[in-house]
């Protein structure tokens, strides 16, 4: 469930993302914060940004309980990672196979607009 910003970096959900890397990933949060710390500690330097400026997230993505989990997290100056904020995408029912829910395809932005707003 990747959120990226159109440049590449630089921001996601709202919060300024802080350098590359800034985004791990793991089966639980567990998981992904061990790659928070794997990546850290193979490259020494990397969290010094976060500590300078502690308005620079980094971006956790796992899963709880069946449902995906978006947390960014940010430092406390010294190191130490915070919780910012989190997201979690709670799934709904699933259709019948072959189910469209409610897909709609238009050939251009005009059409889709046209369709919408009459």
């Amino acid at each position: 469930m990747p959120i990226l910003p159109p440049d590449g970096g630089g921001a996601g959900g709202g919060f300024t993302l802080g350098p590359a890397q800034n985004v791990f990933t793991g089966a639980d949060r567990t998981a992904a914060e061990l790659a928070r710390d794997n990546y850290d500690g193979a490259n020494p330097g990397w969290i010094d940004s976060y500590n300078t400026d502690t308005n620079l997230n980094i971006r956790l993505e796992y899963s709880e309980g069946g449902d995906p989990v978006v947390l960014f997290q940010v430092t406390d100056g010294a190191s130490t990672w915070l919780d910012n904020s989190s997201s979690t995408g709670v799934k709904g029912d699933t259709g019948p196979a072959g189910a469209t829910g409610n897909s709609f395809f238009f050939k251009d932005i005009a059409e889709r607009d046209t369709f919408f707003n009459t």
